[in-house]
């Protein structure tokens, strides 16, 4: 494990990345996780842990404004933060010319964006991520919802700057709707995975990107599973069809 710096747009972020224990001369492909929001840190780094042991070169960063990457939050500025993280991780010794992005939530909706107008990555996995219709939209900004809304970003608030104005923060971000961008990723390989009875982020959404996805490299994945969170058994390696494991046997295929 590697605590790096790299920069977006003149902020520094911080990132982590994960280098498999037995290195050899040959290159690997990269691996970059995008947690939801601000993430659980010591959850993604169970993830990233993961993710490495089948002999991937892992990365996970902090977005602007979360944590110790600097500026403020900006929502609709991750996509950019997202490229700087490629452009960084390209530029590793170990890593080949080969960058797949994983994103949970939010960072789902950030990876299939960024995957739309970058072809340096090639292959896309997305967890529990939402898309934007009007009526999600006003569900978060619109009693109860935006009380709910503001509720999150407060208990986020003590490691991440800039949540005020958070909702129109929020309003700004879901004009990048990913149902938009996904059908540009296709022929690259794209993997949908979703929670069944998620009570965050219903599995209707998954369907809806699976929908609006391109033919012919992509496949979704309905697991069992109800908690909207990293910090769930769902993300641990012991479990036979959680997210990493389904990933990974997924990846050992896709490219």
């Amino acid at each position: 494990m590697e605590e790096v710096w790299f920069k977006s747009n003149g902020f520094k972020l911080a990132g982590t990345l994960c280098v498999p224990a037995v290195t050899t001369e040959k290159k690997v492909p990269g691996l970059i996780y995008c947690s939801g929001f601000a993430g659980y840190k010591k959850s993604r780094r169970k993830i990233i842990q993961g993710l490495c042991r089948s002999g991937y070169v892992v990365f996970t960063f902090d977005f602007r404004g979360i944590r110790k990457s600097e500026g403020e939050l900006d929502f609709a500025a991750q996509v950019n933060d997202l490229q700087a993280a490629v452009t960084y991780l390209l530029t590793r010794k170990e890593v080949d010319d080969r960058v797949i992005v994983i994103g949970m939530c939010i960072g789902g909706a950030v990876a299939i964006c960024t995957a739309a107008q970058d072809q340096r990555i090639k292959a896309v996995v997305v967890w529990d991520t939402p898309v934007f219709s009007q009526r999600d939209l006003d569900r978060m900004l619109k009693l109860p919802g935006s009380i709910s809304t503001r509720i999150h970003a407060l208990y986020h608030s003590w490691h991440v700057r800039g949540t005020r104005g958070y909702i129109n923060k929020v309003r700004a971000w879901a004009k990048i709707n990913p149902i938009d961008y996904i059908g540009n990723i296709s022929p690259r390989p794209l993997l949908i995975i979703h929670r069944k009875n998620d009570v965050m982020v219903s599995s209707d959404n998954a369907h809806i990107l699976y929908e609006k996805a391109n033919e012919p490299n992509k496949k979704l994945v309905i697991a069992k599973g109800r908690n909207h969170s990293e910090l769930a058994a769902f993300f641990t390696t012991e479990k036979k069809n959680g997210a990493i494991n389904l990933t990974l046997d997924w990846l050992t295929n896709a490219i």
